[in-house]
This record gives structure tokens, sequence and C-alpha cells, in this order.
């Protein structure tokens, strides 16, 4: 459910909403994290890929908890 369909009136409802805006970009943001995660895989196990460490890991990211 969008947060915008979201019924009511007061502060429930803006909870409600917050919660769900949460959730969407949350999952949002792990359907990109797989994506990227798909991506990189692809990359790696393509013909003529490089094998070393240093391309395997991206020196601008870090580990998200």
């Amino acid at each position: 459910m969008l947060p915008d369909k979201i019924g009511g009136s007061g502060e429930v409802r803006d909870r409600a909403r917050a919660t769900a805006r949460r959730l969407v970009r949350a999952a949002a943001e792990e359907g990109a994290e797989r994506g990227l995660r798909a991506v990189r895989s692809a990359i790696a196990a393509a013909p003529g890929a490089s094998r070393s460490p240093r391309s395997a890991a991206s020196p601008d990211r870090t580990p998200s908890a």
C-alpha cells in the first residue's frame, strides 16, 4: 500500500503513513542492493574479468548493517 493511500485522520494516520514510507524506502534499498550484487557477480563471472581482490571489493563502499 502506498503511504498516500492510507486514509483516516489525525496522529494515527500520520504515524501509519510515516511507517509505510519507511517500509517502502527499506524495500527499495534492499532491492537495489540485491540488484547491485547480481550485476557485480555477472561482471566477475564474465570471460576476461579480473580476478584480483581489489576489483572484487569496491573501496568506496562500506558494509551496511
